[in-house]
């Protein structure tokens, strides 16, 4: 199932992400609520955690003699 998640983005802004969740299969959710939910964590906050691994990822690609002039990351199974 797909859903829109909302992070804050320094207070001000906010960005909303479309992400794939994992669920039992055949259920959905309805009803008269927002389809987006409030992320618990900011935008900053969600990132930093990556941080790390995308900087592996990106030195591993520059000590490549042949560099892409595109990457693609997807985050899931």
């Amino acid at each position: 199932m797909r859903k829109l998640v909302e992070f804050e983005i320094e207070g001000e802004y906010s960005v909303l992400v479309d992400v794939e969740i994992d669920g039992p299969a055949g259920t959905v959710e309805i009803g008269r609520g927002s389809p987006i939910e409030r992320a618990a964590d900011s935008f900053e906050s969600a990132l930093s955690r990556m941080r790390p691994m995308v900087g592996k990822i990106v030195a591993s690609l520059q000590d490549l003699e042949s560099r892409p002039t595109a990457v693609e990351i997807e985050f899931g199974a």
